[in-house]
């Protein structure tokens, strides 16, 4: 599925700016923003805990995960990022990918991990048809977007991004095959909290 101008010009700013990008998410060194919903995921996961991470950026969410027992395939758009991701830990496993069109087959994990990712999707549906199809019946995952109307680019960065509120979210991960086994707030950008979901695939 192609992408659209916007999600274009906002993949090839996270091209461009892969250093920066990290470097104002806390750097080299971050530490785990999600790590009670990381842990939360793989206590939901089933059989041998394999995971697809989407959007990883450079995978330090891919890496927190293999340490609380997941295996991981780490997978992004952009280039740049890989190579940042690769850099921080060569003993993880990453492919070039769009969220939209995996190429991967049905039923290959037990569970997947979509951080910050599917915001900068003009609509969203055609990501979370693929997850649900990559992703074994029974298996488990966890989506975050953020909450707000409407949709926004960064004047500063140039990133799209597209806000949601619940119920409707809700609504739409149960039309795709996703049972919200929980949901919450996190805090986020100021005036745009996360709001997350761990899910079930139910297809």
């Amino acid at each position: 599925m192609p992408l659209t101008e916007r999600e274009r010009h906002t993949v090839d700013n996270y091209d461009v700016a892969a250093e920066d990008w990290l470097a104002h998410s806390g750097g080299r060194d971050r530490a785990c923003f999600w790590a009670e919903e990381m842990q939360k995921l793989v206590n939901e996961l089933p059989g041998q805990k394999y995971v697809l991470e989407v959007g990883c950026g450079p995978a330090t969410d891919g890496k927190y995960l293999t340490e609380k027992g997941a295996k991981v395939l780490s997978t992004d758009y952009t280039n740049s990022m890989l190579q940042i991701a690769k850099e921080l830990n060569p003993k993880g496993v990453y492919s070039q990918m769009d969220m939209t069109d995996l190429g991967l087959p049905a039923d290959t994990f037990d569970g997947f991990w979509a951080t910050a990712c599917l915001l900068h999707l003009e609509n969203p549906d055609k990501a979370l048809g693929e997850l649900t199809r990559v992703t074994k019946r029974g298996g488990a995952g966890f989506i975050s977007i953020k909450e707000g109307d409407g949709e926004y680019v960064d004047p500063r960065t140039g990133y799209y991004f597209r806000y949601y509120r619940n119920p409707g979210f809700i609504l739409k991960l149960r039309d795709m095959g996703l049972e919200v086994i929980s949901s919450g707030r996190k805090a986020g950008s100021p005036n745009h909290d996360f709001l997350t979901y761990l899910v079930k695939v139910v297809k």
